[in-house]
């Protein structure tokens, strides 16, 4: 079973670092500065965070997929309010959003 389980972890980083790389090539594009900060890099941070959390939590003995996946996303949303404030708020936030539906979307 925690075949199982690290296969659903590795597959939830990939769908993660995705994500993450498409953020940083956003981030090339001086579109996304907003005032001393590039907004994508914020993004970039949620989707890192969220990586760093599987990264760092292996799969307890007796967890399933489900399970598993399930505490990741809950872990991963409790980082919401660690990011910037003001305006760049809602983009960091929005991406740990997506992450957590990312890490819970098994298929």
């Amino acid at each position: 079973m925690i075949d199982d389980v690290e296969a659903a972890r590795q597959q939830a980083i990939a769908r993660l670092q995705q994500h993450a790389d498409d953020a940083a090539a956003r981030a090339a594009d001086p579109y996304w500065t907003n005032g001393p900060y590039n907004v994508q890099r914020w993004v970039e941070r949620g989707y890192n965070a969220a990586i760093s959390v599987l990264t760092n939590n292996e799969p307890q003995p007796g967890d399933d997929r489900t399970a598993y996946l399930e505490r990741m996303s809950a872990a991963v949303r409790e980082m919401r309010d660690l990011g910037p404030d003001a305006d760049d708020e809602a983009w960091y936030s929005s991406a740990i959003d997506e992450a957590c539906a990312l890490i819970t979307h098994d298929g």
